[in-house]
């Protein structure tokens, strides 16, 4: 008997016959795969749809904002505040920060 290189499903040969206890295991294995598949998809949707929110849960332009240099706002002293996230010259992480305008 062969089986398949990446489910081990069970491959026998012509000379073995059609057995429906080969064929019955073989199908429950490719449902168990295919509802772990199905299930890691819609893990990763849910994923994929949370990094299109805010912390408000509000819908957020993805693209606008990774090109916006200083897509982020926080209030100090009673002054806004932009600021934005990228590396410096040696290649490490760099905070910047402007004045907003009101």
């Amino acid at each position: 008997m062969r089986y398949t290189k990446n489910l081990a499903l069970k491959q026998p040969g012509y000379a073995e016959g059609a057995d429906i206890e080969l064929i019955n295991e073989n199908m429950d294995a490719l449902d168990e795969k295919v509802t772990e598949l199905d299930t890691a998809a819609k893990n990763l949707s849910a994923k994929v749809e949370a990094l299109g929110k805010d912390a408000e849960g509000e819908t957020v332009n993805l693209a606008a904002h990774i090109e916006d240099e200083l897509p982020h706002t926080f209030y100090f002293g009673g002054v806004r505040y932009k600021y934005g996230f990228g590396l410096n010259e040696a290649g490490g992480l760099q905070i910047k920060y402007e004045e907003a305008s009101k």
